[in-house]
């Protein structure tokens, strides 16, 4: 299913007051056009809904549709 953009890599600090936390941007993606992921959301090739029933039986959807594509570019 489509994804947030959000490919950014942060650290994250704290101070001596430990209730401050805050996060410094360390590393942005980029597409193959030179254009920052961060706040672009990312269509897959292929979307597959995630069926929360098959979910719990602890089967993954997504990554079962991926292998099936692998092994078709197989043949």
């Amino acid at each position: 299913m489509p994804v947030p953009g959000t490919m950014t890599a942060v650290w994250w600090e704290t101070l001596q007051d430990k209730s401050l936390y805050f996060g410094i941007p360390q590393v942005g993606i980029k597409d193959i056009n030179g254009k920052y992921l961060e706040n672009q959301q990312l269509e897959p090739d292929y979307k597959v809904p995630t069926d929360y029933e098959i979910v719990i039986t602890g089967r993954d959807q997504q990554l079962e549709k991926a292998v099936e594509v692998l092994l078709k570019e197989l043949e």
